[in-house]
């Protein structure tokens, strides 16, 4: 006979309280006294000791009970059996050995991928409509020109799961808002506040007055990673939260402007949100490398987006490969900083480029009309120039993004 587990109590998680249901199903599959190999972190930067665990479908209301465990943080995006667990050497080893127990693997630092640059001015929402026509003047002041359509994204949600947004920068207009309960991490001094600028410098490229593509889109600020800290159990929860409060009768984008080393539960996240039709988009990163295996960038269903110059050659950092959809700005781009409400700054990175793309297909499903996450990615695929983006490889799909004709 396989033995179950019968837990009684519910879960206390800070202020709230989360309860299994009390369903009855059996122990499956583990051999007595197989141990559950740990995933750690891959690269030179340890993650903290924290590990996402899930748990086999047994009889469980308790987890905390059966561990003796004290914070539990459950991980609902995933399954409701996942949880992002602190653990010590002892109670690692315990819980390899247990039976329940089905995957472990280690939280790790996620990488955001922009770096600083000189201050100049912004040419990549132009090149976003331009078309075949290359940018005939190369400067990277305020001389260019774009076309967009008056709906200018009005109907979308753009969440930004990142450093936070200062929503009261000038560029968004009273359009940002930031809900007190979308925080995520345990640096807390900095719940409300961006305080590295990474986030504002994304929002404002995707949905500013001035540097921005959608620019009458709403901003939600989603904070996930500080000066700090920013690791995938975080992000994983920013996620969560966007699924459970989405506003299901406006266009919602997600823009996902950080990446960690072959993170499955983080793939798995990201296509729940896919599932409840919610658009994403993703950077590839900035590591000069294939980015088939940083998630959530190598996810089929996400897009996926690298970084060019202003002469359509791929930003040198920018990653490449097979997973990477399109092309889109990502060097030298003029953008909003934080500070003063109207503080601009110039960054560089395949962050860039996503909130361009983001702002994009703000622009393209308000003038259009919603349609499923599948269906505009088809879309930008064929709106996109071909062909045209150097400094690729053979096999890396040549595509440049850009708006559709305006008629």
């Amino acid at each position: 006979m396989i033995p179950t587990l019968i837990l009684g109590s519910p879960i206390m998680i800070d202020e709230y309280i989360w309860s299994l249901t009390n369903t009855t199903v059996s122990l499956t599959g583990r051999a007595p006294g197989t141990i559950i190999p740990v995933h750690r972190c891959k690269g030179s930067a340890p993650g903290p000791e924290r590990y996402i665990v899930t748990f086999n479908k047994v009889k469980v209301d308790d987890v905390q009970k059966l561990f003796g465990l004290g914070k539990l943080v459950p991980l609902r995006i995933i399954s409701t059996s996942t949880f992002s667990i602190p653990m010590d050497n002892g109670l690692l080893t315990k819980m390899q050995s247990h039976e329940s127990v089905v995957s472990i693997r280690q939280v790790c630092p996620m990488k955001f991928v922009t770096t600083v640059k000189q201050d100049q001015a912004p040419w990549g929402i132009a090149r976003l409509s331009r078309g075949a026509k290359k940018l005939s003047n190369k400067s990277l002041g305020l001389v260019h020109r774009f076309k967009y359509d008056s709906s200018a994204g009005a109907c979308a949600d753009i969440y930004f799961p990142d450093t936070g947004v200062q929503i009261a920068h000038n560029e968004f207009e009273g359009r940002a808002r930031w809900p007190a309960e979308a925080t995520f991490g345990d640096h807390r001094e900095f719940a409300h506040v961006d305080d590295i600028g990474h986030g504002t410098q994304c929002a404002a490229i995707a949905a500013g007055v001035t540097y921005g593509v959608a620019k009458k889109a709403h901003v939600i600020a989603v904070k996930m990673g500080s000066r700090y800290e920013s690791y995938s159990d975080n992000m994983i929860k920013a996620l969560e939260w966007i699924l459970a409060n989405h506003d299901k009768s406006r266009v919602s984008i997600v823009s996902i402007s950080s990446t960690v080393e072959d993170e499955p539960e983080l793939d798995k996240a990201v296509e729940n949100l896919i599932k409840a039709n919610i658009h994403v988009v993703v950077g590839a990163g900035n590591d000069n490398m294939d980015a088939k295996g940083l998630s959530p960038a190598r996810v089929k269903s996400v897009i996926t987006v690298g970084a060019t110059a202003n002469n359509d050659g791929r930003a040198v950092d920018s990653n490449f490969g097979s997973v990477v959809d399109v092309y889109a700005p990502g060097k030298d781009i003029t953008t909003a900083f934080i500070g003063a409400n109207d503080a601009s700054t110039v960054q560089s990175g395949t962050s860039l480029a996503t909130a361009h793309v983001s702002g994009l297909l703000a622009h393209e499903l308000c003038r259009t009309g919603n349609v499923p996450p599948e269906t505009m990615h088809t879309r930008l695929i064929d709106n996109s120039l071909k062909n045209v983006v150097y400094f690729l490889r053979d096999g890396d799909n040549n595509r440049l993004a850009q708006m559709a004709p305006l008629s």
